[in-house]
């Protein structure tokens, strides 16, 4: 995905495409970014520099921050989620 990335703003280009809302909504890459909730970065800036900067671009896009629900509110989703995931068993 690091190569996908290089030299673009988004996966599609210059704009946000299908790719770039799949990845970015996926609560096991974009999702933890932008919640800022957990203690590990998936996006690390020093291995990563293309999707860390595409991850810090992301929920800053107008569509994304109209439409996608706070932090608060997706930690609790994902939170809950994990409680019934049968890896926490």
């Amino acid at each position: 995905m690091e190569e996908e990335l290089k030299g673009r703003e988004f996966f599609g280009g210059d704009s946000l495409r299908f790719v770039d809302l799949v990845v970015g909504l996926d609560s096991s890459l974009g999702g933890c970014q932008c919640l800022g909730k957990w203690e590990f970065n998936l996006l690390d800036a020093e291995a990563f520099p293309s999707l860390h900067a595409w991850g810090d671009r992301f929920p800053n896009v107008p569509f994304i921050q109209e439409n996608l629900p706070s932090s608060d509110r997706l930690h609790a989703i994902f939170t809950n989620t994990r409680k019934g995931c049968w890896l926490n068993k």
